[in-house]
């Protein structure tokens, strides 16, 4: 752990500090989610600097990169394969087709309730972004659902 269990004040948060906490980002996960937690560190940093509890940022010019991320998805042989693919919980193998015609994440699937689904449109509240989002439903997710 990179506190060692000893509690951090601000006093402690010092320019070393920082780059040595970037580097434990980076030595544990990935670039991005490197890049994501240093973020949120810094904006807690300028926050304590706005509230007057620090005078500077000492990570105010401490960078970490963002890799591009380059996406695959499957393609509609593939999702024809799996959909004749035989599988012990059809109800798994329904909720990952639901992700590939939808291209809802796992954690916003599990969360969805019949009401969510009004005249062939889908309303929810994002898990991960916690935004509202609407969209039509395609067929193929239709169809999906009447399996339930």
């Amino acid at each position: 752990m990179f506190s060692k269990n000893t509690p951090v004040t601000f006093a402690r948060i010092t320019k070393k500090y920082c780059e040595n906490f970037k580097l434990y980002l980076e030595k544990n996960l990935s670039q991005n989610s490197t890049h994501t937690y240093f973020a949120r560190f810094k904006n807690a940093l300028n926050i304590a600097v706005q509230d007057d509890i620090l005078d500077t940022n000492p990570a105010q010019f401490i960078t970490v990169k963002k890799e591009k991320v380059s996406r695959q998805f499957l393609d509609e042989q593939e999702i024809k394969r799996l959909i004749a693919t035989p599988c012990y919980s059809k109800q798994t193998k329904n909720a990952f087709l639901f992700s590939c015609f939808t291209g809802l994440r796992i954690s916003d699937i599990r969360q969805l309730k019949w009401k969510d689904v009004d005249n062939n449109f889908l309303y929810i509240k994002q898990i991960k972004t916690n935004e509202p989002f609407r969209m039509k439903l395609s067929q193929a997710a239709l169809d999906i659902l009447k399996l339930q």
